[in-house]
Protein backbone atom coordinates (compact mmCIF):
# COMPACT_ATOMS: atom_id res chain seq x y z
CA UNK A 1 0.00 0.00 0.00
CA UNK A 2 1.33 3.47 -1.10
CA UNK A 3 1.83 5.62 1.41
CA UNK A 4 0.30 9.27 1.41
CA UNK A 5 2.95 11.78 -0.08
CA UNK A 6 4.47 14.62 1.72
CA UNK A 7 3.84 17.64 1.01
CA UNK A 8 6.86 19.93 -0.84
CA UNK A 9 7.99 23.41 0.64
CA UNK A 10 6.48 25.34 -2.05
CA UNK A 11 2.93 23.53 -1.52
CA UNK A 12 3.59 24.17 2.76
CA UNK A 13 3.90 27.42 2.13
CA UNK A 14 0.87 27.51 -0.26
CA UNK A 15 -1.59 26.16 2.37
CA UNK A 16 -0.17 28.65 4.86
CA UNK A 17 -1.31 31.44 2.12
CA UNK A 18 -4.58 29.90 0.61
CA UNK A 19 -5.83 29.50 5.32
CA UNK A 20 -5.33 33.44 5.40
CA UNK A 21 -7.19 33.51 2.30
CA UNK A 22 -10.21 31.96 3.62
CA UNK A 23 -12.11 34.89 5.18
CA UNK A 24 -12.80 35.62 1.76
CA UNK A 25 -15.05 33.17 1.07
CA UNK A 26 -18.45 34.50 0.65
CA UNK A 27 -21.14 32.25 1.70
CA UNK A 28 -24.05 33.91 -0.18
CA UNK A 29 -25.91 31.90 -2.93
CA UNK A 30 -26.83 33.34 -5.73
CA UNK A 31 -27.66 32.58 -9.45
CA UNK A 32 -27.48 29.32 -10.95
CA UNK A 33 -25.77 28.12 -7.72
CA UNK A 34 -29.61 27.61 -6.34
CA UNK A 35 -29.99 25.23 -8.45
CA UNK A 36 -26.84 23.18 -6.97
CA UNK A 37 -27.63 23.69 -3.84
CA UNK A 38 -31.14 22.86 -3.84
CA UNK A 39 -30.30 19.51 -4.84
CA UNK A 40 -29.01 18.95 -1.67
CA UNK A 41 -31.20 20.98 0.59
CA UNK A 42 -34.51 19.21 -0.78
CA UNK A 43 -32.94 15.40 -0.84
CA UNK A 44 -31.43 16.13 2.88
CA UNK A 45 -33.99 18.24 4.66
CA UNK A 46 -37.39 17.66 2.60
CA UNK A 47 -36.34 14.06 1.52
CA UNK A 48 -37.86 14.67 -2.11
CA UNK A 49 -37.17 16.10 -5.79
CA UNK A 50 -39.75 19.05 -5.48
CA UNK A 51 -37.39 22.28 -5.25
CA UNK A 52 -39.94 24.84 -5.75
CA UNK A 53 -39.18 26.29 -1.71
CA UNK A 54 -35.76 26.06 -2.59
CA UNK A 55 -36.18 28.55 -5.36
CA UNK A 56 -38.49 30.90 -4.24
CA UNK A 57 -35.78 31.15 -1.05
CA UNK A 58 -33.15 32.22 -4.14
CA UNK A 59 -31.48 35.49 -3.96
CA UNK A 60 -33.54 38.23 -5.77
CA UNK A 61 -32.76 38.30 -9.23
CA UNK A 62 -32.72 34.04 -9.40
CA UNK A 63 -36.59 34.43 -8.06
CA UNK A 64 -37.54 36.79 -10.77
CA UNK A 65 -36.29 35.44 -13.39
CA UNK A 66 -38.02 31.63 -12.02
CA UNK A 67 -41.31 33.38 -11.24
CA UNK A 68 -43.59 35.70 -12.69
CA UNK A 69 -44.10 39.11 -10.79
CA UNK A 70 -47.76 39.00 -11.73
CA UNK A 71 -48.93 36.02 -10.27
CA UNK A 72 -45.68 34.28 -8.71
CA UNK A 73 -46.20 31.21 -10.83
CA UNK A 74 -43.65 29.55 -12.84
CA UNK A 75 -42.02 30.95 -15.68
CA UNK A 76 -43.88 28.49 -18.80
CA UNK A 77 -40.21 27.08 -19.45
CA UNK A 78 -39.15 26.54 -15.71
CA UNK A 79 -41.76 24.29 -14.71
CA UNK A 80 -42.21 20.83 -15.84
CA UNK A 81 -45.39 18.77 -17.01
CA UNK A 82 -45.83 17.44 -13.30
CA UNK A 83 -45.98 21.38 -11.84
CA UNK A 84 -42.26 20.75 -9.92
CA UNK A 85 -39.75 23.73 -11.29
CA UNK A 86 -36.86 22.55 -13.61
CA UNK A 87 -33.57 21.80 -12.26
CA UNK A 88 -31.50 21.52 -14.94
CA UNK A 89 -28.19 21.79 -13.17
CA UNK A 90 -25.66 19.41 -12.13
CA UNK A 91 -26.02 16.97 -9.22
CA UNK A 92 -21.85 16.58 -8.71
CA UNK A 93 -21.61 19.76 -6.57
CA UNK A 94 -24.23 19.06 -4.27
CA UNK A 95 -22.55 15.53 -3.91
CA UNK A 96 -18.69 17.46 -2.87
CA UNK A 97 -20.61 19.77 -0.56
CA UNK A 98 -22.96 16.58 0.97
CA UNK A 99 -20.07 16.00 3.80
CA UNK A 100 -20.02 19.02 5.09
CA UNK A 101 -24.00 19.95 5.16
CA UNK A 102 -24.65 16.64 6.74
CA UNK A 103 -22.04 17.30 9.45
CA UNK A 104 -23.12 20.58 10.40
CA UNK A 105 -27.34 19.46 10.03
CA UNK A 106 -26.36 16.67 12.14
CA UNK A 107 -25.35 19.00 14.61
CA UNK A 108 -27.71 21.29 14.85
CA UNK A 109 -30.44 18.32 15.17
CA UNK A 110 -28.28 17.12 17.91
CA UNK A 111 -28.17 20.74 19.48
CA UNK A 112 -32.41 21.22 19.04
CA UNK A 113 -32.61 17.53 20.95
CA UNK A 114 -31.34 18.92 23.62
CA UNK A 115 -33.76 22.40 23.51
CA UNK A 116 -31.78 24.81 21.85
CA UNK A 117 -33.60 27.13 19.18
CA UNK A 118 -31.45 26.79 16.65
CA UNK A 119 -32.43 26.43 12.86
CA UNK A 120 -31.18 22.95 11.04
CA UNK A 121 -33.73 24.21 7.86
CA UNK A 122 -30.55 24.05 5.22
CA UNK A 123 -30.42 27.67 5.19
CA UNK A 124 -28.90 28.75 7.89
CA UNK A 125 -25.13 30.87 7.57
CA UNK A 126 -23.55 27.64 9.30
CA UNK A 127 -24.93 25.50 6.13
CA UNK A 128 -24.01 27.80 3.53
CA UNK A 129 -20.33 28.82 5.36
CA UNK A 130 -19.59 25.30 5.43
CA UNK A 131 -20.56 24.71 1.88
CA UNK A 132 -18.67 27.39 0.29
CA UNK A 133 -15.32 26.79 2.21
CA UNK A 134 -15.47 23.04 0.77
CA UNK A 135 -15.42 24.77 -2.83
CA UNK A 136 -12.03 26.76 -1.53
CA UNK A 137 -11.07 23.42 -0.06
CA UNK A 138 -11.88 21.47 -2.88
CA UNK A 139 -10.28 24.05 -5.76
CA UNK A 140 -7.23 24.21 -3.67
CA UNK A 141 -6.81 20.71 -3.41
CA UNK A 142 -7.27 20.51 -7.03
CA UNK A 143 -4.34 23.09 -7.55
CA UNK A 144 -2.12 20.88 -5.70
CA UNK A 145 -3.06 18.39 -7.43
CA UNK A 146 -2.44 19.86 -11.04
CA UNK A 147 0.86 21.22 -9.43
CA UNK A 148 2.12 17.93 -8.96
CA UNK A 149 1.12 16.71 -12.45
CA UNK A 150 2.54 19.20 -14.18
CA UNK A 151 6.18 18.77 -12.15
CA UNK A 152 6.22 15.41 -13.48
CA UNK A 153 6.66 17.12 -17.10
CA UNK A 154 8.47 20.57 -16.59
CA UNK A 155 9.95 20.88 -13.51
CA UNK A 156 8.57 21.58 -9.10
CA UNK A 157 9.77 25.59 -10.16
CA UNK A 158 7.55 25.31 -13.57
CA UNK A 159 4.57 24.10 -11.93
CA UNK A 160 4.71 26.19 -8.61
CA UNK A 161 4.40 29.70 -10.83
CA UNK A 162 1.70 27.53 -12.85
CA UNK A 163 -0.39 27.16 -10.03
CA UNK A 164 0.56 30.87 -8.12
CA UNK A 165 -0.36 32.58 -11.63
CA UNK A 166 -3.85 30.14 -12.49
CA UNK A 167 -5.16 31.23 -8.79
CA UNK A 168 -4.41 34.44 -8.48
CA UNK A 169 -4.73 35.41 -12.60
CA UNK A 170 -7.45 33.41 -14.13
CA UNK A 171 -11.21 33.35 -13.31
CA UNK A 172 -10.66 30.57 -10.85
CA UNK A 173 -10.51 32.65 -7.49
CA UNK A 174 -13.70 34.29 -8.59
CA UNK A 175 -15.74 30.73 -8.50
CA UNK A 176 -13.53 29.95 -5.77
CA UNK A 177 -14.57 32.82 -3.26
CA UNK A 178 -16.77 34.99 -4.37
CA UNK A 179 -19.15 32.50 -6.41
CA UNK A 180 -18.90 29.32 -4.54
CA UNK A 181 -22.20 27.80 -5.09
CA UNK A 182 -21.49 27.80 -9.02
CA UNK A 183 -20.01 24.78 -10.41
CA UNK A 184 -17.02 25.82 -12.03
CA UNK A 185 -14.67 25.74 -9.14
CA UNK A 186 -15.23 22.18 -8.06
CA UNK A 187 -15.50 21.12 -11.41
CA UNK A 188 -11.44 22.09 -11.33
CA UNK A 189 -11.58 19.77 -8.47
CA UNK A 190 -13.34 16.37 -10.52
CA UNK A 191 -11.38 17.41 -13.53
CA UNK A 192 -7.66 17.63 -11.33
CA UNK A 193 -8.82 14.22 -9.92
CA UNK A 194 -9.16 12.95 -13.26
CA UNK A 195 -6.29 14.22 -14.76
CA UNK A 196 -3.71 13.69 -11.75
CA UNK A 197 -4.44 10.49 -11.11
CA UNK A 198 -3.75 9.39 -15.05
CA UNK A 199 -0.85 11.50 -14.77
CA UNK A 200 0.84 9.47 -11.82
CA UNK A 201 0.29 6.08 -12.87
CA UNK A 202 0.26 6.13 -16.75
CA UNK A 203 0.17 3.34 -18.14
CA UNK A 204 -2.70 1.82 -16.63
CA UNK A 205 -1.79 -1.98 -16.42
CA UNK A 206 -4.07 -2.71 -13.88
CA UNK A 207 -8.01 -3.35 -14.86
CA UNK A 208 -9.05 -1.69 -11.34
CA UNK A 209 -7.26 1.42 -12.26
CA UNK A 210 -8.95 1.70 -15.17
CA UNK A 211 -11.96 1.33 -12.53
CA UNK A 212 -11.55 4.01 -10.25
CA UNK A 213 -10.16 5.84 -13.45
CA UNK A 214 -13.90 5.73 -14.41
CA UNK A 215 -14.90 6.86 -10.97
CA UNK A 216 -13.05 9.89 -11.57
CA UNK A 217 -14.56 10.42 -14.62
CA UNK A 218 -18.20 10.15 -13.39
CA UNK A 219 -17.58 12.62 -10.57
CA UNK A 220 -15.87 14.85 -13.21
CA UNK A 221 -19.35 14.81 -15.27
CA UNK A 222 -21.76 14.89 -12.20
CA UNK A 223 -19.65 18.23 -11.36
CA UNK A 224 -19.95 19.41 -15.12
CA UNK A 225 -21.17 17.43 -17.70
CA UNK A 226 -19.44 19.64 -20.30
CA UNK A 227 -16.24 18.10 -18.76
CA UNK A 228 -17.47 14.79 -19.80
CA UNK A 229 -15.95 15.42 -23.05
CA UNK A 230 -12.27 15.16 -21.06
CA UNK A 231 -12.79 11.10 -21.42
CA UNK A 232 -11.36 11.95 -24.74
CA UNK A 233 -8.11 11.27 -22.58
CA UNK A 234 -9.14 7.73 -21.79
CA UNK A 235 -9.74 6.90 -25.37
CA UNK A 236 -6.78 7.91 -26.45
CA UNK A 237 -5.43 5.76 -23.26
CA UNK A 238 -7.32 2.88 -24.08
CA UNK A 239 -6.39 2.84 -27.83
CA UNK A 240 -2.57 2.89 -27.45
CA UNK A 241 -2.13 0.31 -24.84
CA UNK A 242 -1.64 -3.19 -24.62
CA UNK A 243 -3.28 -5.91 -22.78
CA UNK A 244 -7.38 -6.90 -21.74
CA UNK A 245 -8.46 -3.65 -23.59
CA UNK A 246 -12.41 -5.05 -23.10
CA UNK A 247 -11.93 -5.81 -19.41
CA UNK A 248 -9.87 -2.49 -19.00
CA UNK A 249 -12.89 -0.94 -21.43
CA UNK A 250 -15.62 -2.15 -19.40
CA UNK A 251 -13.90 -1.26 -15.54
CA UNK A 252 -13.60 2.45 -16.69
CA UNK A 253 -17.44 2.63 -18.21
CA UNK A 254 -18.57 0.52 -14.73
CA UNK A 255 -16.81 3.17 -12.44
CA UNK A 256 -17.84 5.81 -14.52
CA UNK A 257 -21.66 4.95 -13.88
CA UNK A 258 -20.84 4.16 -10.60
CA UNK A 259 -19.81 7.75 -9.88
CA UNK A 260 -21.96 9.45 -11.80
CA UNK A 261 -25.29 7.07 -10.56
CA UNK A 262 -26.94 9.92 -8.47
CA UNK A 263 -26.74 12.90 -10.93
CA UNK A 264 -28.12 10.47 -13.76
CA UNK A 265 -31.16 8.79 -11.26
CA UNK A 266 -31.86 12.16 -10.21
CA UNK A 267 -31.98 13.29 -14.28
CA UNK A 268 -34.35 10.33 -14.95
CA UNK A 269 -36.48 11.05 -11.75
CA UNK A 270 -36.92 14.84 -13.38
CA UNK A 271 -36.79 14.58 -17.06
CA UNK A 272 -37.50 10.93 -17.52
CA UNK A 273 -34.14 9.73 -19.07
CA UNK A 274 -31.17 9.83 -16.99
CA UNK A 275 -29.22 11.23 -20.54
CA UNK A 276 -31.60 14.37 -20.17
CA UNK A 277 -29.99 17.68 -18.21
CA UNK A 278 -32.90 19.67 -18.54
CA UNK A 279 -30.84 22.61 -19.69
CA UNK A 280 -32.73 24.95 -22.63
CA UNK A 281 -29.22 26.15 -24.18
CA UNK A 282 -29.46 24.90 -27.24
CA UNK A 283 -26.08 23.89 -29.28
CA UNK A 284 -25.46 24.65 -32.69
CA UNK A 285 -22.50 21.97 -33.62
CA UNK A 286 -22.33 22.72 -37.08
CA UNK A 287 -21.48 26.79 -36.26
CA UNK A 288 -19.06 26.85 -33.39
CA UNK A 289 -18.15 30.63 -32.84
CA UNK A 290 -14.36 29.58 -32.73
CA UNK A 291 -12.84 32.46 -32.74
CA UNK A 292 -15.39 34.25 -30.51
CA UNK A 293 -14.45 32.08 -27.40
CA UNK A 294 -11.08 32.61 -27.71
CA UNK A 295 -10.98 36.63 -28.52
CA UNK A 296 -14.12 38.25 -28.24
CA UNK A 297 -14.81 40.85 -26.15
CA UNK A 298 -17.23 39.03 -24.47
CA UNK A 299 -15.53 36.87 -22.00
CA UNK A 300 -12.73 35.74 -24.79
CA UNK A 301 -10.95 33.27 -23.49
CA UNK A 302 -7.55 34.70 -24.49
CA UNK A 303 -8.42 38.07 -24.29
CA UNK A 304 -9.91 38.41 -20.96
CA UNK A 305 -7.19 36.08 -19.69
CA UNK A 306 -3.97 36.06 -21.54
CA UNK A 307 -2.11 33.78 -19.16
CA UNK A 308 -4.26 30.86 -20.36
CA UNK A 309 -2.82 31.84 -23.79
CA UNK A 310 0.79 30.69 -22.21
CA UNK A 311 -0.39 27.73 -21.43
CA UNK A 312 -2.09 26.65 -24.12
CA UNK A 313 1.60 27.30 -25.76
CA UNK A 314 2.74 25.57 -23.01
CA UNK A 315 0.63 22.56 -23.92
CA UNK A 316 1.85 22.44 -27.40
CA UNK A 317 5.31 22.28 -26.17
CA UNK A 318 3.97 19.60 -23.93
CA UNK A 319 2.98 17.61 -27.12
CA UNK A 320 6.83 18.03 -28.61
CA UNK A 321 8.47 16.98 -25.62
CA UNK A 322 6.31 14.15 -24.15
CA UNK A 323 3.64 13.68 -26.84
CA UNK A 324 2.37 10.33 -24.36
CA UNK A 325 1.03 13.23 -22.59
CA UNK A 326 0.88 16.57 -24.45
CA UNK A 327 -1.07 15.02 -27.15
CA UNK A 328 -3.96 13.80 -24.87
CA UNK A 329 -4.01 16.64 -23.19
CA UNK A 330 -4.40 18.68 -26.41
CA UNK A 331 -7.20 16.95 -27.82
CA UNK A 332 -8.70 17.06 -24.49
CA UNK A 333 -8.80 21.11 -24.74
CA UNK A 334 -10.01 21.03 -28.60
CA UNK A 335 -12.83 19.24 -27.72
CA UNK A 336 -13.67 20.46 -24.99
CA UNK A 337 -13.23 23.98 -26.50
CA UNK A 338 -15.29 23.08 -29.77
CA UNK A 339 -18.20 22.47 -27.75
CA UNK A 340 -18.43 25.36 -25.27
CA UNK A 341 -18.21 27.17 -29.26
CA UNK A 342 -21.29 25.32 -30.60
CA UNK A 343 -23.09 26.48 -27.08
CA UNK A 344 -25.52 29.38 -27.32
CA UNK A 345 -24.33 30.44 -23.78
CA UNK A 346 -20.49 30.04 -25.05
CA UNK A 347 -19.71 33.76 -23.67
CA UNK A 348 -20.96 32.31 -20.50
CA UNK A 349 -23.52 35.07 -19.80
CA UNK A 350 -22.93 36.97 -16.68
CA UNK A 351 -19.34 35.70 -16.09
CA UNK A 352 -15.76 36.57 -15.05
CA UNK A 353 -14.16 36.00 -18.29
CA UNK A 354 -15.22 32.86 -19.93
CA UNK A 355 -16.31 30.84 -16.92
CA UNK A 356 -16.74 27.66 -18.62
CA UNK A 357 -13.11 26.71 -19.20
CA UNK A 358 -12.74 27.12 -15.13
CA UNK A 359 -13.12 23.10 -15.53
CA UNK A 360 -9.82 23.00 -17.01
CA UNK A 361 -7.52 24.61 -14.58
CA UNK A 362 -5.79 21.29 -14.12
CA UNK A 363 -4.76 20.83 -17.49
CA UNK A 364 -3.93 24.75 -18.15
Amino acid sequence: MRALPSLSRAERVAGAAFLLTLPLVNPYIRGEGNGHYAHLRSLVVDRDLDFENEFRHGDPDFVSSTFRRADGHFRPRLELPDGRARNQWSVGPALLWAPSFLQVHAALLLLRAFGAHVPADGYALVYRAACALATACYAFCGLLVARRAAARWSGSTSATVALVVLWLGSPLPVYMYALPFYSHASASFATALFVGFWAARRPLDRVCEWAFWGGFAGLMFATEPLAGTLVVIALVEWLRGRGPRVARGLAFIGGTLVAALPHLAVKWALFGSPLRTGSLIPYFWEAPRLGAVGFSAEHGLFAWTPALLLAVLGLLGLCRREPGAGIPLAIAFAAYYYAVACSQSWHGSSSFGNRHFVALTPIF
